[in-house]
């Protein structure tokens, strides 16, 4: 083997608990570069049990939880640039293996809506013929219910003909009946079949639109690689300097906003104020004093509080947590709160600090979109913003290595785990 060897292997996808292999150079070792070689085999049979799954697997969301389980076992030491190129490759393949797997469901629910609508023909054809019987036997009824038993003993040659008269007429009212019974299950038939052709056509609409989600994924992938090699200039000591100035803003952001935490109740009594009287009116009118969850979390959570693998991934600590969510996802205050201090600056880091009552203040960090301004009031459900996190987008800093929403909790000036005053994950 020669002295420099390099291999790419990707090992993330949505998020910063995601683990990688750096790129291998200067002096490794003959059995270094075995493990090296036989990862990059386990990674090339993971991307085909994705392909395999993509084409069979009908629940969207599985396809991404069953990959993420598998990718869990690859882990690295430090970030690298081969790591975030591959991730975004990676990327790529799954959004275009997922749309894919979309759009076959989309043709097998518009082939179910035309075999129920068939269906749907049929019956009213049925019903159209047992109304024309129905209409038979009530004129035979009518022109027979006229005369009275006497009466037709009277016209009848014979006492048997008359009871024969008598038994066609219930015969033909048992008939009837059953006709009308027919007509009835039929009409309840037509109920559900539309019932389900709305609600198959509803599944449809949903199904469409997430192709186009998926498509929108795709090219941002794209252009964010692009966005990445441009500003590293494809050169991975580059990256590792641009990474190191990132560990330093991120070290710098957190005392900053340990010190903006701590200036709030001097320099703004009036706020604090504010927030409390709005926390003791909720209280008073019975609405909910539970922070909630900034964004829906059913997709999981990549990285936790003080979790080390992010320490090691990325050389800092982890005091909040990462939540998987596709780029350009809504997030909304968790309770009333003061937009204090917003930072976004091109394809830096981007962060939203909120305060609340109580001392308390919460921070959105990887925003690709602030929607308030600092000095804002937002009630609780606000949207303040759009998440972030795709390497090489907006706002989203070289800290990160996916999708997803950082989320820190700061109470009384210190850091605490946001899963202690959040609902728990159902």
């Amino acid at each position: 083997f020669q002295k420099y060897v390099i291999f790419l292997l990707i090992a993330a996808i949505f998020g910063s608990n995601a683990w990688q292999i750096n790129n291998a150079i200067a002096s490794l070792t003959t059995n270094e570069i075995d493990q090296a070689l036989e990862k990059n085999i386990r990674f090339q049979e993971l991307s085909g049990k994705l392909t395999e799954k993509s084409s069979s697997l009908t629940d969207i969301n599985s396809i991404v939880t069953s990959t993420t389980s598998d990718l869990k076992s690859l882990r690295s030491e430090k970030a690298s640039l081969a790591d975030q190129l591959n991730i975004l490759q990676y990327l790529t393949e799954q959004n275009e293996s997922q749309m894919h797997s979309i759009e076959s469901q989309i043709a097998n629910k518009n082939n179910e809506i035309k075999i129920r609508e068939t269906q749907l023909e049929t019956i009213e054809k049925e019903i159209v013929n047992m109304k024309s019987i129905l209409k038979e036997y009530a004129r035979v009824l009518y022109n027979e219910s006229e005369k009275s038993t006497l009466e037709m003993l009277l016209e009848s040659e014979t006492f048997a003909e008359a009871i024969t008269k008598i038994r066609d007429i219930e015969l033909v009212e048992g008939e009837g009946e059953k006709v009308f019974t027919r007509i009835h299950n039929l009409y309840d038939q037509i109920g559900r079949e539309k019932q389900q052709i709305a609600a198959d056509t509803n599944k449809l609409e949903m199904l469409k639109k997430e192709t186009i989600r998926k498509q929108n994924e795709i090219a941002l992938t794209l252009a964010a690689r692009q966005t990445l090699l441009k500003l590293t200039e494809n050169n991975e000591k580059r990256f590792q300097m641009l990474l190191e100035m990132a560990k330093e803003r991120q070290q710098l952001l957190s005392q900053t906003v340990a010190d903006l935490t701590s200036r709030l109740a001097l320099e703004r009594q009036d706020i604090v104020e504010k927030l409390k009287e709005q926390a003791e009116k909720a209280k008073q009118l019975g609405q909910s004093t539970i922070m909630l969850w900034p964004l829906d979390p059913s997709e999981g959570i990549t990285a936790y509080f003080d979790d080390p693998g992010y320490k090691s991934y990325f050389g800092v600590n982890h005091g909040a947590i990462d939540i998987r969510v596709p780029q350009g996802t809504p997030i909304q205050a968790p309770e009333y709160g003061y937009v204090y201090s917003v930072y976004q600056n091109g394809f830096d880091y981007a962060y939203i600090l909120l305060a609340h009552a109580d001392d308390t203040f919460t921070l959105y960090g990887h925003v690709s979109e602030v929607l308030a301004k600092e000095g804002d009031m937002v009630s609780q459900g606000q949207i303040i913003g759009k998440t972030g996190g795709m390497p090489g987008t907006i706002g989203a800093g070289l800290m990160t290595t996916g999708p997803h929403l950082h989320f820190e909790v700061h109470k009384n000036g210190q850091k605490i785990n946001p899963l202690t005053v959040l609902p728990e994950i159902k």
